[in-house]
């Protein structure tokens, strides 16, 4: 298992219940930061079929009440979880959160090395930075939007958009409130994303298209956005994270002797809020798949039916902000799928 993300780990505890014999590789200790923080009422279901709700719930994250979308037109519309017969979303400290699995597949009994890079496959072995190498029946590839051993496993990533986030975590000054739902803000060069965290800091995601100078760019993005401006209450922006947002797929995402989970086998916009509940969901299949001795065939057909149903709800999504139709951003997303492109 190379990955210690949502989709390694939850596949870890699974197949280490199941009692198969996991080692799950992290290249980090949990230290760094990691970004995805609104989880909505759904994500109970994989976190309890993983056992570990109730370490979840006692982690210190807060409940949400709902989302707001300024999408369609200039004034948010509530989205709130009251109705929600699952109870509330989550705003979630996500280094907490994935140190949080990984303790969890430990005490399942797989074998967990943190800070430990792989530097590639050898002889069907995996070949660890300053360890041993280790042998696997099966590889789970759970390496991430950057697929770090798509070139020792095989397949090829297929992007369908050039969609990346500005990402920065602001102090929210006098007068910005304190709203604990999460606002989704459309403009015209792309759509603005903000969530209160645990610490009472407030996350800025700006998602546009990849291209020079967007950070140069911040203030002017931001000053088009009123309900996110008004949320950040004047707070200056210490550091900004720029990250991939893209839509991309594995071809194929399963082979003989490996399989590939979570973003590693196919990342989606943030628009459509699969982000963690998918790859726990993902672990947990990966893990079932294993299990089944399902030829990986089936894996990847599975994989490509879910990812094309994706991309007709990502259009749906876009196709409901009709109001910069001739905006780059918007047309390129009015289409229904949209090409697939170099990646």
């Amino acid at each position: 298992m190379v990955g210690g993300g949502p989709a390694g780990t939850s596949a870890a505890i699974a197949l280490a219940r199941a009692g198969a014999r996991v080692i799950l590789l992290e290249r980090s200790g949990y230290a760094g930061d990691r970004v995805g923080e609104t989880f909505p009422p759904e994500v109970r279901f994989p976190l309890e079929r993983l056992g570990v709700w109730d370490r979840f719930v006692a982690g210190g994250h807060v409940p949400s009440p709902g989302i707001l979308a300024a999408w369609g037109g200039p004034e948010p519309r509530a989205n709130d979880f009251i109705l929600n017969p699952h109870g509330a979303g989550w705003t979630v400290d996500r280094r907490r959160f994935d140190a949080m699995l990984a303790d969890a597949a430990l005490d399942a009994g797989a074998t967990v090395w943190r800070d430990t890079r792989i530097l590639g496959r050898s002889d069907g072995c995996l070949v660890t930075g300053g360890g041993p190498a280790v042998a696997a029946a099966v590889v789970v590839d759970a390496t991430g939007r950057a697929s770090t051993l798509r070139r020792d496993l095989g397949g090829r990533r297929v992007a369908h958009d050039r969609l990346v986030a500005l990402v920065g975590v602001v102090r929210p000054g006098a007068g910005a409130g304190d709203d604990q739902r999460a606002l989704i803000e459309a403009t015209e060069h792309g759509w603005w994303y903000s969530a209160r965290l645990p610490d009472g800091g407030l996350v800025l995601a700006f998602h546009t298209d990849a291209g020079p100078g967007l950070a140069r760019s911040w203030d002017r993005f931001l000053a088009a956005a009123p309900h996110t401006t008004a949320r950040a209450g004047g707070a200056r922006l210490a550091r900004l994270l720029r990250v991939a947002a893209a839509s991309v797929r594995r071809e194929p995402a399963a082979a003989p002797g490996w399989l590939a989970v979570g973003d590693a086998a196919a990342a989606h916009d943030p628009i459509c809020g699969l982000g963690v509940q998918w790859a726990l969901e993902s672990g947990l299949a990966a893990a079932g798949a294993i299990v089944a001795g399902a030829p990986s065939a089936h894996a990847d057909a599975a994989a490509r039916r879910r990812f094309d149903a994706y991309l007709a709800q990502r259009a749906a999504y876009y196709r409901a902000e009709p109001r910069w139709p001739r905006a780059p951003f918007w047309l390129a997303r009015h289409a229904d799928a949209g090409p697939a492109l170099p990646a």
